[in-house]
């Protein structure tokens, strides 16, 4: 069995990097943009499953449409501890 696990975190908090070039708004969109272009990829390659993990309603959202299998975190805990 080939499953693709997402993890996401909130796109508000999404693309800290971009700051100094990207408004808040600009990089929650492009986040949102690039989630949108990797599911619809994995869901077009055959895989046997596709998991999005996030505790963010509208990924959460976005993942339904995409009829993707959902782990709703409790917290973000942020990178590997």
């Amino acid at each position: 069995m080939i499953v693709a696990a997402v993890p996401v975190k909130d796109l508000e908090n999404a693309k800290q990097r971009l700051v100094p070039l990207l408004s808040p708004s600009e990089r929650c969109d492009l986040a949102r943009a690039m989630l949108e272009d990797v599911l619809a990829a994995l869901c077009g390659a055959g895989l046997d499953a596709v998991l999005v993990v996030t505790r963010d309603a509208e990924v959460i959202e976005l993942a339904r449409r995409f009829a993707v299998a959902i782990l709703e975190e409790v917290e973000n805990r942020g990178h590997t501890e």
